[in-house]
Formats: C-alpha cells, structure tokens, sequence
C-alpha cells in the first residue's frame, strides 16, 4: 500500500519451503503487465566463507517479463535497494530508509 492507501502490488504464494524456498507472483497495480514470478532460494555459499559460522546464499529472482518490458528496470533497481536493506537489517537491527515516492 501507498502512503495513501493506495494499492501497489499483489500477488500469490506458488511454493514455501520454510528455510530454503519462496516464491510468488508480483502483480504491479495499474501496470498493464502481466505477473512476474519472484523466488527467493536459501542454500549453502558456493565456497568456504567463514568455517564453523553459519553462513547462507541467498539467491532472489524475478522471471516472466514481457519483452519491452517498462517494470523490469524498475524491478532491478528496487531488488538491489531491497536487498541491501535487509542486509543492513540482519547485520545492524535497522534497516536503509527509502524514499520510494509512486
């Protein structure tokens, strides 16, 4: 929702597995696209990071765009902010304040 109560986006749970796997439609309010599927995927890092700490990738990806699409810059922009903020969540307790204006 807006500040204004407006709606922004909404979507549907595909698939939860609790601790390693999320997804779920993303349909843009008022856009005039069709949904996006987002999957977020927990897992072991690709390499030895720090042994004996626990230590996760997290992969996040957004499919379905429509050729030309006019969401999927924005799409990128917002998943890089969005996950630098949850980022600085996990390692501080506060989250980067947006300024996001629609």
């Amino acid at each position: 929702m807006s500040d204004s109560g407006k709606l922004l986006w909404q979507g549907e749970v595909l698939e939860a597995e609790p601790g390693h796997h999320l997804s779920f439609t993303f349909d843009v309010a008022g856009s005039g696209e069709k949904p996006t599927k987002v999957t977020f995927d927990i897992a072991d890092p690709a390499s030895p990071i720090r042994p004996r700490e626990a230590v996760v990738r997290l992969t996040t990806t957004q499919s379905g765009f429509a050729e030309g699409s006019k969401l999927m810059p924005d799409c990128a922009r917002a998943w890089t902010e969005i996950m630098s903020s949850i980022k600085s969540y996990v390692e501080t307790g506060k989250p980067l304040p947006f300024a996001w204006k629609h």
